[in-house]
């Protein structure tokens, strides 16, 4: 994100992002309490989401909030996706009677695939028309217009949702693994600045560090603990690239010992020091004359 879709963000409560395959790490981190919807309009790409593999592909969609995990693993070389970021307050706004539960089934069903080529041309219609809004020169953004178009494209993606996530397949039987693990992701993803061992966590879920390891591995082919060692990373990530805290009180906030430690952890993961990586990262995002 560039400054501009920050600004406008918090002063519309949305914005729109189309990304590359270059640019896709740019959106990898979010600013907090945000909910994110995206189209992928072209190409194909291997993700992770909340430490799932995805794979996405032209015509399909996905929800998900700023505490979810992202990361990006591979992009095909014209693979392109249009993000629609929604701050908090609008979504509170705009989801009035829409159930909840509906909502909750978009945030559940990671990516939705659209097989009616008009109801894919609908929500492309309502995303240009958000975006379209935004560049109009001469009239000022209301949200009782920009909301009742992010109230429809809530309510078209619930619907698909509660079709399954192949638009009419049949949705596989939710394990009680499933449930450890995605609670364990979300556990993490509130307590990762603190609490580092596998053993809170587990406690949190009344089951054995060991088991709670044995179902990441079946899940993700990697142990609690580097689950717990990636999220933390990437907390700490997007604290470095946004949040503009110094590193001696990011230490403080994470729960290192000192600053020193913070960063032997960070160089640990990276094989950068959290400094290296910052002006890396800044080095390789591109401008907005560039997107």
């Amino acid at each position: 994100m560039n400054e501009e879709d920050q600004n406008r963000l918090s002063r519309y409560g949305y914005c729109m992002i189309d990304a590359d395959a270059r640019a896709i790490a740019t959106v990898q981190h979010l600013p907090p309490n945000c909910l994110v919807i995206a189209l992928f309009a072209v190409g194909e790409a291997d993700m992770e989401l909340n430490m799932e593999r995805l794979q996405v592909a032209q015509g399909m969609c996905a929800g998900y909030s700023s505490l979810s995990q992202l990361r990006v693993l591979r992009v095909s070389a014209d693979f392109r996706v249009r993000f629609l970021l929604l701050n908090y307050e609008l979504v509170l706004a705009t989801s009035e009677g829409i159930e909840t539960t509906m909502l909750q089934r978009m945030l559940e069903s990671p990516t939705l695939k659209v097989t009616d080529a008009h109801l894919w041309a609908m929500l492309c219609s309502m995303f240009d028309a958000l975006e379209s809004y935004l560049s109009a020169a001469s009239i000022t953004v209301d949200v009782q217009v920009s909301g009742a178009i992010v109230r429809s494209v809530m309510v078209v993606l619930s619907q698909l949702a509660a079709q399954g996530p192949a638009g009419g397949a049949k949705r596989r039987p939710f394990t009680m693994a499933d449930t450890y693990f995605r609670r364990f992701v979300q556990l993490v993803s509130e307590h990762v600045k603190q609490e580092h061992e596998v053993g809170f966590y587990a406690d949190r879920l009344h089951i054995t560090p060991k088991y709670l390891s044995e179902i990441c591995k079946q899940k993700t082919s990697h142990k609690a603990k580097e689950i717990i060692s990636q999220m933390l990373l990437r907390s700490i990530k997007r604290d470095l690239l946004m949040s503009g805290k110094s590193m001696k009180s990011m230490a403080s906030e994470y729960g290192f010992a000192d600053q020193s430690s913070m960063g032997k952890f960070f160089r640990k993961m990276t094989g950068l020091s959290p400094l290296h990586y910052k002006q890396h990262e800044a080095a390789r995002t591109p401008s907005p004359a560039d997107r």
